[in-house]
């Protein structure tokens, strides 16, 4: 999955209902390889969906590719880099995910009674909000305590998320892949920021070139 490490550029704005906010998300990240933030209000019926392009141009094409979805309008705005990092800080909330973890952002970090997450969610792709990502926190959530698994792998980690989830509920050691450079240094410093670097290691990897003879308790495959 590409990161999203934007320097300004455009914003493809959305409006549509809330019960098409998943598959659209979902095409998004799997076509455009694109981070969607979804902003709707409690008890409504329609949301917008904001997509973070490099320029105008990419965000037509984009708005073109996407006329098939349902939308009750669309708008195309240019952006500065400062505004990238305050609508991550707006929009992006904690998250109780299973029934220990809870996903976090820096500025919201703190004693929850739950296992935190904190996640930096405008450096890549990974908070939680993603189905898969969430089905497999929950996933690693209800096996890792009882399991007694020691070692686990994330291919495609992205943001690092499920490695340092696993460390946190009890593997000795887990590895997180990407074919993504940029994935790979910023999962490091989420460790960093989890204290769970000692635990965790990142590399470069794209996993159709194979892999090799390895074995581990847990492996998780959050890609397309």
């Amino acid at each position: 999955m590409k990161t999203e490490k934007a320097k300004g550029g455009a914003i493809l704005t959305l409006m549509i209902a809330q019960n098409d906010a998943e598959r659209i998300s979902d095409w998004v990240a799997e076509n455009l390889e694109k981070t969607v933030v979804e902003l709707k209000k409690p008890g409504g019926t329609e949301c917008a969906l904001e997509i973070y392009f490099n320029d105008t141009i990419e965000a037509e094409l984009a708005a073109r590719a996407m006329e098939h979805f349902p939308t009750f309008g669309k708008s195309i705005r240019e952006y500065a880099d400062e505004e990238w990092a305050e609508s991550w800080k707006k929009h992006f909330k904690p998250m109780d995910i299973g029934q220990t973890l809870r996903v976090v952002p820096p500025w919201l970090s703190g004693e929850t009674g739950r296992i935190e997450l904190v996640i930096n969610p405008g450096l890549s792709f990974g908070t939680g909000n993603h189905f898969t990502t969430r089905f497999c926190l929950e996933q690693l959530d209800r096996f890792v305590p009882q399991s007694g698994a020691k070692t686990m792998l994330d291919i495609g980690t992205g943001s690092g998320v499920l490695a340092i989830a696993a460390v946190k509920l009890g593997v000795d050691s887990a590895l997180g892949v990407d074919f993504d450079p940029i994935c790979v240094e910023c999962s490091a410093e989420n460790a960093a920021a989890n204290d769970v670097a000692d635990k965790t290691a990142f590399r470069q990897h794209d996993i159709t070139d194979g892999w090799p003879d390895e074995k581990y308790d847990i492996v998780c495959a959050n890609i397309y």
